[in-house]
């Protein structure tokens, strides 16, 4: 399998799309709900406050003028809005929203999550607003350098010695850890690590496709 696409001076092509399923939904304390009393402070002060890594993009990323924008964002805006409630957004790490969620700094975490047995043994999920797949992608030119058209699983990365970027706390790092550690290179964001990847630091980067795909897009 092999997709390639152009635009600019940037060429990236899809080497693989990763066996296994995301869901995504949006994840809060465990205790929180109608009978708990931080819905009743959320519902009395008419504010939520929900923290989001804003380098996940179409779902959550910046806009030129610093405000934070995308799918999830909207989304979140208007289930606020059928609440009466407020969006409060609070700009944080990846791998530190699941710790806020669970010491109740935040109300909500809104970033695109995956759900993981772990996961869910601190937080709770809602309802899943999408479903996606992960993919790896490569520079073209160097693809063709190393003569790969395709991966047939992320332990083949290791085996061929590639070094793959992904962001840390995400459950592709979690998978690259566990099928092709020797690969893996774990950076605070998405983002880095595809400049990374351009400047040819790394190989490749593994991320889901609605944020590969937007990468391409923009390449």
């Amino acid at each position: 399998m092999k997709y390639v696409t152009a635009i600019g001076m940037v060429i990236v092509v899809v080497v693989a799309f990763v066996a296994g399923l995301y869901l995504s939904p949006y994840i809060l304390p465990q205790a929180w709900g109608p009978e708990d009393p931080v819905w009743d402070r959320v519902a009395k002060s008419g504010k939520i406050k929900v923290g989001t890594e804003p380098g996940w993009p179409p779902y959550e990323f910046l806009a030129e003028n610093g405000s934070i924008i995308g799918f999830e964002i909207e989304l979140m805006e208007m289930i606020a809005d059928e609440l009466n409630l407020t969006v409060e957004w609070v700009n944080m790490a990846f791998d530190a929203i699941i710790p806020a969620v669970q010491a109740k700094d935040i109300d909500l975490g809104v970033s695109g999550f995956s759900v993981t047995s772990e996961r869910l043994e601190v937080v709770q999920f809602t309802m899943p607003h999408s479903i996606t797949e992960g993919q790896v992608i490569m520079l073209k030119s160097r693809a063709e350098q190393l003569g790969i058209t395709e991966l047939t699983s992320l332990s083949s990365s290791a085996t061929l010695g590639l070094k793959c970027g992904t962001q840390s706390g995400t459950t592709q790092e979690q998978e690259l850890q566990e099928k092709a550690p020797g690969s893996l290179r774990s950076y605070r964001d998405f983002l880095l690590a595809l400049e990374d990847m351009k400047r040819g630091t790394i190989d490749c980067v593994y991320a889901e496709t609605p944020i590969t795909s937007n990468w391409i897009l923009e390449a």
